[in-house]
């Protein structure tokens, strides 16, 4: 059984990479897509990375959700916002930015601001937060209202 503790320690295995558009090399470089990629890659949930090629300005010339796209491609299923969870932002015209929570008010992500992957806290986040998901064959808490 995986657990989201997996899924964090994974996440934060990737720390202070540069970010980079684009590529996804540990400690070299990566960019917000690929960082999601690699860490379902690292967990063996994935074969392979399969992230279409795209321009760093697509979010803002665009409707078209590509990144929830390129995630379904990764069979991920929508939970509550927890631990572990993929998070999902609202930047231009479409859901264009992500991350993964590592603890219930943190989360890691390749920021293009800081040029590196680094921990925000989601309270300012969470006006353009849209979606959160689960990666597939770890074991979510189950929240009930």
């Amino acid at each position: 059984m995986m657990t989201p503790y997996k899924v964090v320690e994974t996440a934060m295995s990737w720390l202070d990479t540069r970010y980079q558009h684009g590529v996804y090399l540990k400690g070299h470089g990566v960019d917000c897509a690929h960082l999601i990629g690699a860490v379902a890659l690292e967990l063996g949930v994935v074969d392979k990375l399969d992230i279409e090629p795209y321009t760093s300005d697509w979010a803002f010339t665009t409707h078209e959700e590509f990144a929830l796209a390129q995630l379904a491609k990764y069979n991920v299923k929508p939970i509550p916002l927890q631990t572990g969870a993929i998070v999902c932002f609202k930047y231009g015209n479409v859901t264009s930015h992500m991350g993964i929570m590592v603890s219930p008010d943190t989360f890691i992500h390749a920021n293009l601001q800081a040029r590196k992957v680094c921990l925000n806290t989601i309270d300012s986040f969470l006006p353009i937060l849209t979606h959160t998901f689960g990666f597939p064959g770890v074991t979510y808490h189950v929240i009930r209202n």
